[in-house]
């Protein structure tokens, strides 16, 4: 237990260092910006400004993190003319509670779905329901801009997916 005691003292020790440390030099960098002219100021300002705007520009440019390892295509078919959605699970485990989303409204509902199996689904197996119950079914010429996986294992959007020509 004295080594226990010993190794908490230290980090209590070191965690009040840090304190002191980041304290000295925030004190150092609120006097040498009070120490500036107007003009310096604003300029700092403006430049930090852009600094982080461009920063969270690149964050909001990075693809979304595919967490639950799906492979989503759409394929289309010659003769005759359809749209398939191919949905595949890459992940290690099976996904529990599927569903699949096109465009925010027309959805597909699958229990499970077990490691690297997939789905090949036509346009006409989803469905939007109403709140009366109605169902409706999206249009055959229908464009996919957004498909989204999401299950109990987590979700998966993928806006603009690729579109693969099959003979």
């Amino acid at each position: 237990m004295d080594a226990f005691r010993k190794a908490a003292d230290n980090f209590a020790a070191y965690g009040h260092a840090l304190l002191l440390l980041v304290r000295r030099e925030t004190n150092k960098g609120l006097a040498y910006y009070n120490n500036q002219t107007n003009w310096r100021r604003w300029r700092m300002w403006v430049i930090g400004s852009y600094a982080l705007a461009a920063a969270a520009t690149a964050l909001a440019a990075l693809p979304a993190r595919n967490f639950i390892h799906a492979h989503i295509l759409l394929y289309e078919i010659a003769e005759p003319h359809s749209l398939q959605v191919f949905v595949r699970n890459d992940a290690q485990a099976a996904w529990h509670n599927i569903k699949i989303t096109l465009d925010g409204r027309y959805q597909y509902e699958l229990p499970k779905l077990d490691a690297t199996e997939h789905l090949q689904l036509t346009l006409d197996r989803f469905a939007r329901t109403d709140g009366n119950g109605l169902s409706t079914r999206p249009p055959l010429n229908m464009r996919p801009q957004r498909l989204k996986v999401s299950c109990d294992e987590g979700a998966y959007e993928e806006t603009r997916p690729q579109v693969q020509q099959m003979n």
